[in-house]
């Protein structure tokens, strides 16, 4: 079956080795890894703005999709550009990403990145400079997807890659390859079928 379209996350050398093995295929980057990478950045203005005023912000607030915040989680939301005016730009940089990749066509998805880069470019602090670069360096490749006739991402290899870890961790002891393989096929079936099995 042909390779049409390959997920990386923001690595050169991921793209390099699918340029070479997979030349037909295009390069997109992952949302997952590029919105993971929006919230780790975030994450250090967080604790770098909270170590200076040597009190506590909140972090779920920043992180979590607005539909599922409480409201004092909202509450929290809404102060922050106020007292942390630095987070509260970085914060907004990541809502512009998450807009992108909720566009429908090409023309709404070029629009989203584009005032993407000027908000960074905007940005008071040298933090938005450098995402500003990073992401106009993966520019054909994030604007890839709407090119492709689904979006693709990695997140479900990356869920199974988690579910699996946290299996491993709970097997430690197992000294049989086989007991350990089994396991983790267990981990992955629907509760209703495993009743059956033990009939």
């Amino acid at each position: 079956m042909r390779i049409r379209a390959v997920t990386v996350d923001l690595k050169r050398a991921y793209a390099r080795v699918v340029h070479r093995w997979c030349p037909q295929a295009q390069v997109l980057a992952d949302p997952l890894h590029l919105i993971q990478d929006a919230n780790r950045r975030l994450d250090e203005i967080r604790r770098l703005e909270q170590a200076e005023a040597r009190t506590t912000n909140a972090r779920w607030p920043l992180v979590k999709g607005h539909e599922y915040l409480t409201p004092r989680q909202q509450a929290q939301l809404g102060e922050i550009p106020h007292r942390w005016p630095a987070l509260g730009q970085r914060f907004h940089l990541n809502e512009d990403w998450r807009a992108l990749f909720r566009a429908q066509t090409p023309a709404e998805a070029r629009q989203a990145w584009e005032r993407g880069i000027l908000d960074a470019e905007a940005c008071d602090h040298a933090e938005g400079a450098v995402w500003a670069r990073t992401i106009r360096r993966w520019r054909r490749e994030i604007l890839g997807h709407w090119t492709q006739p689904q979006r693709w991402t990695n997140s479900l290899i990356e869920g199974y890659h988690t579910k699996i870890k946290q299996l491993k961790r709970l097997s430690y002891g197992f000294r049989h390859r086989d007991h350990y393989r089994r396991k983790m096929f267990l981990g992955f079936l629907p509760l209703t079928a495993i009743p059956q099995l033990l009939t």
